[in-house]
């Protein structure tokens, strides 16, 4: 039998002491925008509520040239980013509620969506009725109704169930 060798290190790592970073703390909106800039009384109007914005996030609430498509992981703050967004629009950029449309993918968030947007300063409730926060599935929905399909579409779960077990009765019966 042969004796097996073991390293204390992978072969050629180089033995000397990995120095120690800490972790740095991230810059947040109070630090990042400036009392003189133009839409500084909207992000300070934020903190006062606990909502302090990284840089990116700054970044894309900011974005007004076009849409924007916010890809990001979870509990990275992409809720927070399209909340503070349509408030930034409706309060800052002075744009039409009924001009927004939020998309996101359950029913859940899209109502929690609605109820954090109706929190943000300046923003009521007859503000947020206009928004249209919807799913991905009621978005195109609608879309496909728009376009005259009247047909019947399989929504609710309990009744997909339903038309599967009348297929399956049917087929094997």
């Amino acid at each position: 039998m042969s004796k097996r060798t073991y390293f204390s290190a992978p072969l050629g790592a180089d033995f000397q002491k990995v120095p120690y970073v800490g972790i740095t703390k991230p810059k947040t909106s109070k630090e990042l925008v400036s009392n003189q800039e133009w839409d500084a009384y909207y992000f300070r109007s934020l903190e006062k509520q606990g909502i302090f914005l990284n840089e990116p996030q700054i970044q894309a609430i900011r974005h007004f040239q076009g849409p924007l498509l916010t890809l990001a992981g979870a509990g990275s703050g992409k809720t927070s980013v399209l909340v503070c967004r349509t408030g930034h629009l409706i309060s800052v950029r002075k744009v039409d509620p009924r001009n927004i449309l939020l998309v996101t993918f359950s029913k859940k968030a899209a109502d929690e969506m609605k109820e954090r947007i109706a929190r943000l300063p300046g923003i009521d409730k007859s503000i947020t009725e206009n928004i249209q926060v919807r799913t991905f599935h009621s978005f195109f929905l609608a879309i496909v109704r728009k376009h005259g399909v009247l047909q019947d579409i399989l929504g609710e779960t309990r009744h997909q169930h339903i038309v599967l077990k009348r297929i399956y009765y049917v087929t094997w019966a």
